[in-house]
């Protein structure tokens, strides 16, 4: 799905299209899935990361010289405006894409992916227990 404007790495999951959440893109393909009678049985990387404000890449002026930035699109000299990449995410996303596909050919499922919608749950217990045992360590009250 969607690596554009995400930027943590720990965000990424491996799931069925229908349990994708937080992705915009996921949610749009989703959409046109169902028109076509597909529910399921797809798996996707994605990223639970929250989109945050941001905007297209100004195109530069010659851009504009060029005709009319309307009928930018892929084929047409590949004149389009893009959303900003953090540069190794698309990268991360393909490694877990080339993890699933050689783990199937392996015949060795993945078992027990990381929990998706309870994970501010699993954090907060994870904090827990580290500050607990900064706190013995240090023999103080830790915040």
């Amino acid at each position: 799905m969607g690596a554009g404007a995400k930027s943590d790495p720990t965000r990424i999951q491996i799931a069925d299209i229908s349990n994708t959440i937080y992705d915009p893109l996921a949610r749009s393909v989703r959409r046109g899935l169902r028109l076509h009678g597909v529910h399921s049985g797809i798996p996707v990387v994605y990223s639970t990361e929250v989109p945050g404000e941001v905007k297209l890449l100004p195109l530069p002026e010659d851009e504009f010289k060029k005709g009319s930035v309307n009928e930018l699109g892929v084929f047409d000299d590949f004149r389009v405006r893009i959303l900003p990449v953090l540069g190794p995410m698309p990268a991360i996303f393909g490694l877990n894409m080339a993890m699933v596909v050689m783990c199937d050919l392996a015949r060795k499922p993945i078992v027990n992916p990381l929990g998706i919608k309870y994970r501010k749950k699993v954090y907060e217990k994870l904090y827990r227990a580290l500050v607990d045992c900064e706190s013995r360590i240090a023999r103080r009250q830790i915040k």
